[in-house]
């Protein structure tokens, strides 16, 4: 593994992981939970992968690509 990226690197072009990386790079840890990933958990809370893009964007780590 290259230095200074985090292991789940394998989907660059995924927005998820684009999710994921951002809010671990923000020190929130992001566990990803069942065979494909399909869930990710913070603390004791469960997310999809909709509602983790969206509490990245909310946290404003990616772009949530609303142009206001």
């Amino acid at each position: 593994m290259s230095e200074g990226h985090h292991p789940i690197r394998w989907q660059e072009a995924d927005p998820i992981m684009e999710a994921v990386e951002a809010l671990v790079a923000a020190k929130i840890p992001v566990i990803p939970m069942g065979n494909e990933f399909e869930r990710w958990q913070i603390g004791d809370l469960i997310f999809s992968d909709a509602e983790l893009w969206r509490l990245a964007a909310s946290c404003g780590l990616v772009d949530d690509g609303d142009p206001r």
